[in-house]
């Protein structure tokens, strides 16, 4: 008896545990959300980085004021640099699309040609049968079977004429309508290209302003220490966003992964092709300051990736630090993306290692065109290199 109750006991506790971890999965499960975050929560965040912005904005003005010109100009050039892939894509894809309709036409009047030798045939072995059909038919009284014959035969010509005549007709419709695409093509093709020369005109214009804005810029910058407390202002701007940033979305359901961050050290991909001009640690403005981040000298439009997946937490111009994204990866890690020439992704996006977010540039009112490049560990940083793969 006593055995027995050892026995049910214990099938009772190994119950109460598979019961506890079933329900400890099923939590742990429902607190990670999808990776394509709802509409209503991708909008909660970009509404709490909006309050951030304001806040910053608000607090840096006086040190910024000078600075809105350039701002406005490289927002500008961002945008219509988007703007001009999107209409180039489109532009290769009309054309693509018209070399695709002009094969196709190709192969349609080649089936036409040999439709119409067909089809003269059938009006010649017609008229033929036509000249011979009574005198066969009268012939053929005294033998039903050969009538019969005779017949089907007939019947076999007439269907087999008529399949050839209905596709004759399709494949002139189909001659029809690639006519019509083509034409369509060819005006939205020139509605592109003259699109495209609109952003392009724009473009050069925007960059005049811009480059105004930043002689204006680096004459408010005259001496060095004015320079070096421009410096510190971005270095300190930067770090109330971080921390701000984290704060605003700590209460938020943060997307892990099954690989977390950490696991990757040494072994993430480059966010851009290129070589280090600037490295971590390395001094600046006269030794007074250290890069805490690297500088990768790249091709101006060259893709920026993201170098692990995560949530984009920050999607705009930022003094300094031009067209900037920052991505949360979870566990207290965040990477840093400066100097953009356009943005492609927005804040509350999810987004997958090698994930494009935007487009190498000089924003931040740089000369030499490259990408500015972070990696924190709960708001300080860390050596990027030593988290990036061997090239």
């Amino acid at each position: 008896m006593r055995l027995l109750l050892t026995r049910i006991q214990l099938v009772a506790v190994i119950l109460l545990m598979c019961l506890c971890t079933l329900a400890l999965c099923t939590n742990t499960h429902a607190k990670q959300p999808s990776l394509r975050e709802t509409q209503e929560e991708l909008s909660k965040v970009k509404k709490r980085i909006d309050a951030v912005k304001k806040a910053i904005r608000k607090q840096y003005t006086k040190q910024s004021k000078v600075q809105k010109t350039l701002e406005k100009t490289e927002v500008s050039i961002g945008k219509i640099n988007k703007k001009l892939k999107k209409v180039s894509r489109n532009l290769k894809k009309s054309e693509n699309k018209i070399r695709e309709l002009k094969l196709e036409n190709k192969a349609l009047q080649l089936a036409k040609a040999s439709q119409q030798v067909a089809l003269a045939e059938d009006l010649r072995v017609s008229y033929t049968q036509r000249r011979q059909e009574h005198i066969k038919l009268l012939l053929n009284l005294q033998q039903p079977e050969k009538f019969s014959r005779m017949m089907r035969y007939f019947d076999y010509f007439h269907q087999a004429r008529a399949q050839r005549i209905a596709g004759f007709k399709a494949t002139l419709q189909k001659i029809v309508d690639i006519a019509t695409n083509m034409e369509a093509e060819a005006q939205q093709l020139e509605r592109l290209g003259t699109a495209l020369n609109k952003q392009q005109m724009q473009l050069k214009d925007t960059r005049k302003e811009r480059k105004k804005a930043l002689t204006t810029v680096n004459a408010t910058l005259k001496t060095k220490d004015a320079k070096l407390n421009q410096l510190k202002t971005n270095q300190l701007q930067l770090e109330d966003l971080l921390t701000r940033v984290q704060k605003a979305l700590d209460d938020l359901p943060a997307y892990v992964g099954k690989t977390t961050f950490y696991s990757r050290k040494g072994k993430l991909k480059w966010p851009t092709k290129g070589r280090l001009s600037h490295r971590f640690g390395s001094r600046r403005a006269w030794g007074k300051l250290k890069w805490q981040g690297i500088v990768i000298r790249a091709r101006a439009g060259n893709p920026v990736k993201a170098v692990h997946h995560g949530r984009v937490v920050f999607s705009d111009w930022l003094i300094g630090f031009g067209l900037l994204t920052i991505i949360d990866h979870g566990g207290g890690y965040m990477s840093l993306y400066g100097h953009n020439e356009s943005l492609l992704k927005e804040s509350g996006e999810w987004v997958e290692a090698g994930d494009i977010l935007a487009t190498v540039g000089n924003s931040g009112g740089r000369d030499e065109y490259g990408l500015y490049f972070e990696i924190r560990r709960k708001g300080k940083p860390t050596n990027p290199t030593r988290w990036m793969a061997k090239k």
